[in-house]
């Protein structure tokens, strides 16, 4: 049976900016849009009702009834998958629903990262001269955390940092050999978005983190990887987040294991070397 999640996700790049808030809208809600009549998606999404209609053209059907019947067959199968991790049960404390939370992301994430848009991401980031991450606030520690990761397989990374310079200084001396990565989590940096649209005006190509399709940073990226950061308290987790950045960390490593084993072989010299003697 069709996984219309990742069949809507197949086809985002075809999508204009008005198509992809219907996008969103609808991998949000499916099991609301089989009882959405067509006008009622318009105005939920702000979008039109020929919005809508080339929409689901778009992305393989006659128009909004042949797409709406097929989502209703699926829907009635879909809660009795089990595919992902199992919510924990039986309990009301506070760390428990915090868990509870944690595992919606990372499932959430499972099901917003296609293997194919992996596989893209991936070959960005090994054909790239050097890798340049970016955020701030919260998004600037996970920038930091991949950027450290990368490294430690091989890869040549560092993480752009605001302060006597902009983002937007710094992504200057960028070229269209280089990659940047910007995270981008609410509240939505100005600075952020700024930096990575200037990269689009210079051909830079770069790939964003955040936790929606229609993210403003994510409508002229080459990729949007999405992970969910739905917290209890008004923070972002990052839980589902970090798994995202193992995840890339360790698809880069298979990628090019030579080079990591040889990046890993002059780690293990250099700390052969300065082990502290008693």
């Amino acid at each position: 049976m069709t996984d219309f999640t990742q069949t809507i996700k197949q086809h985002l790049d075809s999508l204009s900016r008005n198509q992809r808030l219907v996008a969103e809208y609808i991998i949000n809600h499916l099991d609301a849009i089989p009882f959405t009549s067509i006008q009622e998606l318009a105005r939920l999404t702000e979008t039109s009702v020929a919005s809508v209609v080339r929409f689901t053209q778009t992305v393989g059907y006659k128009g909004f009834s042949d797409f709406k019947d097929s989502l209703a067959d699926q829907v009635k199968h879909r809660l009795r998958r089990e595919d992902f991790y199992q919510k924990l049960d039986g309990t009301e404390s506070s760390m428990a629903q915090v868990a509870n939370q944690e595992i919606l992301n990372i499932n959430e994430t499972i099901k917003n990262i296609h293997p194919d848009l992996m596989k893209k991401t991936i070959a960005l980031i090994d054909s790239a001269e050097q890798v340049h991450t970016l955020g701030l606030g919260i998004s600037n520690i996970l920038a930091q955390l991949l950027a450290y990761e990368l490294t430690q397989i091989g890869i040549r990374a560092n993480t752009l940092l605001s302060g006597r310079l902009t983002l937007k200084e710094q992504v200057l001396s960028l070229t269209e050999k280089d990659l940047l990565i910007g995270f981008s989590y609410p509240p939505y940096s100005e600075e952020t978005i700024s930096a990575l649209e200037f990269a689009s005006e210079k051909n830079i190509p770069y790939i964003v983190v955040t936790n929606q399709l229609t993210a403003p940073s994510a409508l002229q990226a080459n990729l949007t990887l999405v992970a969910s950061s739905e917290n209890l308290l008004y923070t972002n987790s990052i839980s589902a987040i970090c798994v995202l950045i193992n995840e890339i960390t360790t698809g880069c490593a298979v990628q090019n294991k030579a080079r990591t084993e040889e990046y890993f072989k002059g780690l293990n010299e250099i700390n052969n070397k300065n082990q502290f003697r008693s």
